[in-house]
């Protein structure tokens, strides 16, 4: 029997628990989906292309059977080389995986699952969604971050977004993890007590 083709409908009816409820569903495009990596791809190349200078004339010269020099600076250029080439690739697979993407925002949590290589499933709950930042184009397609998270290095802290990207009716999407985000806070009456 042939594979079926993907489908983001029943991707995300899979990873429904029971009882919970979809409230919005949608998929990334790729321009915007590219745009996000656009400065991931001028690294790796630039990371590529230095690491790259060295290694070039050595890989020539093994190949052609020569005694090759400069082997050592090589072998250190190979290392940003092999890093420029990893950025490029892991950047190049999340552009391409927009066709096997799909999104989801449930009664319960915010989904994103994706079936390029191999299946993989993002779930955010109310208290983990800290943010609902849209950008929205004239026709009403556009971005929505929902969450932030502080990422630490050794070049010192960097800001991780978790987003819907590329999405074509930005608003509803938007209002629903608004909706969500507020369901998991609790409600105060002016005297302070909760009412949930």
């Amino acid at each position: 029997m042939a594979n079926q083709p993907w489908n983001p409908a029943i991707a995300i009816s899979a990873e429904l628990q029971p009882g919970e409820t979809v409230r919005w569903t949608g998929r990334p495009t790729f321009f915007p989906m590219f745009l996000t990596h656009l400065m991931s791809f001028v690294f790796g190349i630039i990371f590529a292309a230095f690491g790259g200078g060295p290694v070039i004339p050595v890989a020539k010269a093994i190949i052609a059977g020569e005694s090759p020099e400069g082997i050592w600076p090589a072998l250190f250029s190979a290392v940003f080389f092999a890093i420029g080439c990893l950025i490029i690739a892991k950047a190049l697979v999340d552009t391409v995986a927009t066709r096997w993407t799909a999104y989801a925002v449930t009664d319960r949590r915010v989904l994103i699952i994706s079936n390029l290589i191999r299946k993989r499933v993002l779930s955010f709950g109310p208290s983990a969604i800290n943010a609902v930042d849209v950008s929205e184009n004239s026709g009403g397609s556009g971005t929505v971050v929902f969450r932030h998270e502080i990422t630490k290095s050794s070049d010192g802290d960097g800001t991780l977004k978790m987003a819907f990207i590329g999405i074509e009716d930005v608003g509803n999407a938007a209002r629903e993890i608004e909706r969500l985000r507020l369901s998991g806070q609790p409600a105060y009456s002016a005297n302070g007590r909760d009412h949930r």
